[in-house]
């Protein structure tokens, strides 16, 4: 059985053929977003961000890691935290840190 809407070969939609209705409303993944929203509170985050930052002081890599990766900058592929790309860094992004 054929789509008259799609490519017989490639079977993507065909120009001006809107495709499908797309996810129903109240899919799952809203439902746990928002349950998720109701259930952290601003308290929560800054315990879970500070608590991130004293693991990336005391050297844990993969927090220092998510630190970097999601709140200053992605690092490039096979970039590590050495002192010299953290210079680099440094030179890109001004990296000043409280203690």
């Amino acid at each position: 059985m054929t789509d008259p809407g799609r490519d017989r070969t490639t079977g993507r939609f065909l120009k001006g053929c809107k495709g499908g209705p797309g996810a129903p409303q109240g899919t799952r993944r809203q439902v746990l977003s928002t349950a998720f929203y109701e259930a952290v509170t601003p308290k929560d985050v800054k315990a879970i961000v500070t608590s991130l930052i004293f693991a990336a002081k005391k050297g844990d890599g993969k927090a220092a890691q998510l630190i970097l990766d999601r709140f200053v900058a992605k690092m490039p592929p096979g970039m590590d935290l050495s002192d010299e790309n953290l210079e680099k860094l440094d030179g890109i992004v001004h990296l000043d840190f409280k203690d």
